[in-house]
């Protein structure tokens, strides 16, 4: 009996690993709610979706104290988050008090807010230039999501995976 007990347990365990291994569940706004598939973050392109740990800010470290996230493994004490790619290598981009703007266009619903629902100040990002290699703009098409306004440029070595659309609604 101890035996059986031992084997399912140590079953369980394996097949939770295997689904945290393979599989991302989304519950955030920021991407469509649902099941990705994780893949490694070879070859990406412009409207992939990745999965990465800011880089350390005083901002970023900021976005788990203030609940915009739950705590986890990354450097900023956060969980992974969860964007669509919108600005790759070479792509001329600025971010500013008017959104982010990639080549000609501005980003629908990307003006950055001044303050959050707590009424807490938010950063002001002004930046611009070309897109290196290994450098991506992230953004999530929702005017409070915490994407590339407030979290500038991404670079590849914070990226943990691609992720694929498995099951998702909105």
């Amino acid at each position: 009996m101890i035996k059986r007990i031992f084997f399912c347990a140590n079953s369980l365990y394996l097949f939770l690993w295997l689904i945290n291994a393979t599989f991302l569940i989304n519950f955030s706004d920021s991407a469509p709610k649902g099941v990705w598939l994780k893949y490694p973050r070879v070859s990406l392109s412009l409207g992939d979706y990745i999965s990465f740990c800011p880089a350390i800010t005083s901002f970023t470290k900021e976005i788990v104290t203030r609940s915009y996230i739950q705590k986890g493994n990354c450097s900023n004490g956060g969980i992974p988050l969860l964007k669509r790619i919108v600005g790759i290598k070479g792509m001329h981009f600025s971010v500013s008090n008017k959104g982010i703007k990639v080549g000609n266009t501005f980003l629908a619903r990307t003006t950055p807010l001044e303050k959050d629902s707590n009424n807490r100040k938010l950063p002001k990002i002004k930046i611009s230039g070309v897109l290196k290699h290994g450098e991506f703009l992230v953004g999530t098409n929702k005017e409070y999501g915490l994407d590339s306004r407030y979290l500038g440029v991404i670079k590849n070595d914070t990226v943990l995976h691609k992720v694929v659309r498995l099951w998702t609604y909105e």
